[in-house]
Order: structure tokens, then C-alpha cells, then sequence
């Protein structure tokens, strides 16, 4: 069994200077208005959205326009292992995987894998991303990847941390998701590495509490 969890940030493509073909897109990042119609009301809800970092979320949580920048592992009972990845070092990744099936994940058919597989593609790693596409696909299929969050009764678009708490876990979470970008921008690798590592180790006593991958 291997447990993967990734922490990912907007590709800078799209969100420092994304070019116009981007922008007139459905992926380019705006708030929801609803139906609002006032312009002051339009206004001040999109600088609301702004303030809280809307564009950094939207892009960091979409296959296509987020990277990964901290990658974490943990093998059967080991500990966690977590490194930043590059071009040459993502080369190893789908082989590992593929040693120490199955794979578990929390929201991984959606998200971490189709981020490392896209990722890859974009960046000329067509073989990875044809290794990686093999447990992105599938939904339903729990045999090579077991995806607790498509896997278990009634978690489908819930939180890992709520699923946690609703089995009792005991694990503390580290920070959250929002705060990675931050993280990201002032250099502070370790802190993502710990939010990925507490991850991986919620998503493990959730198999144990369980008995899923046992």
C-alpha cells in the first residue's frame, strides 16, 4: 500500500500573466455573482473575492491550472516521505507507485493524480503521464487505487479533515490548504511538508479505523 497526497499552488502561467485565450476561457478564475445586477454590489463582491485570495484558490484546486510543489508518500507503516518535485526527479514516481499497489488516496481520481499526470504532459513527461493516467480514470474501480473519498459511504465531496473527526481520528491536522500559497510564497517548503504529512497520516488511520486496507 502506498498513501499519496500532493499540495499544489496556480501554475504562474495563469495567474501572474495568463494570455488572453485564458482569459476568455471557462477555467479563468472569477467570483460568483449570482444574479446580482447593482454594480456597487457587483463590486464590492468581487473585492471581497479578491481579498481572499479567489484567483489562488480557484486555480490551485483545478487539474489544469495547478502544479504541484510538495509531494508525500508513505509506504505500508513507514513514515512519511515528502519531497519537492521536478521534472527529474517526478521520473521515479509512477514506478513507485506501481511497486506498492494499491494505491490510496483521499480525492485522488479527481484531483492528485490528474495534477501529476497533466502536470507531466504539459511539460513534455509523456510516458509519466501515461503511467499516472492509468489511476486517474475509473471512478468506481477501487482495485490499484482506492480513493476513500469516491470509496466510503457518504464522504463524496466531504473534507478529509471532516471525514476524520466523524470517525474520531486522533491525528491533528497541520494548518490547511489555503494557507499552501502562502507557504509557497515566502519559501517556507517545510511548513507545506508538514500540512502534507499530517494529511497522509489522517488519510491513514481513516484505512485503519475502517479496515479498508487491511
Amino acid at each position: 500500500m502506498i498513501i499519496v497526497d500532493i499540495e499544489t499552488v496556480p501554475e504562474a502561467l495563469f495567474l501572474k500573466d495568463p494570455p488572453e485565450w485564458f482569459k476568455e476561457s471557462k477555467l479563468y478564475p472569477r467570483p460568483k455573482l449570482g444574479n446580482l445586477v447593482d454594480p456597487k454590489k457587483i463590486e464590492a463582491k468581487t473585492v471581497e473575492w479578491e481579498a481572499n485570495g479567489g484567483a489562488v484558490k480557484d486555480l490551485s484546486v483545478n487539474p489544469y491550472t495547478a502544479r504541484p510543489v510538495v509531494i508525500g508518500y508513505k509506504i505500508d507503516t513507514a513514515m512519511v516521505n515528502t519531497f519537492i518535485p521536478s521534472l527529474e526527479n517526478i521520473r521515479f514516481f509512477p514506478g513507485l507507485i506501481i511497486q506498492h499497489l494499491p494505491l490510496v488516496t483521499y480525492n485522488g481520481k479527481a484531483f492528485d493524480i490528474p495534477v501529476l499526470m497533466l502536470w507531466c504532459a504539459r511539460n513534455g513527461l509523456y510516458k509519466e503521464a501515461k503511467m499516472l493516467s492509468a489511476f486517474a480514470t475509473n471512478k468506481y474501480n477501487h482495485d490499484t487505487h482506492l480513493d476513500l473519498m469516491t470509496y466510503l459511504p457518504g464522504t463524496e465531496f466531504q473534507s478529509l479533515e471532516l471525514t476524520a473527526k466523524l470517525l474520531g481520528c486522533t491525528t491533528e491536522p497541520y494548518g490547511d490548504g489555503s494557507m499552501v500559497y502562502g507557504w509557497y510564497e515566502n519559501r517556507m517548503e517545510s511548513e507545506i511538508a508538514k500540512h502534507c504529512t499530517a494529511d497522509i497520516e489522517l488519510t491513514y488511520e481513516i484505512c485503519q479505523r475502517t479496515g479498508v486496507c487491511q
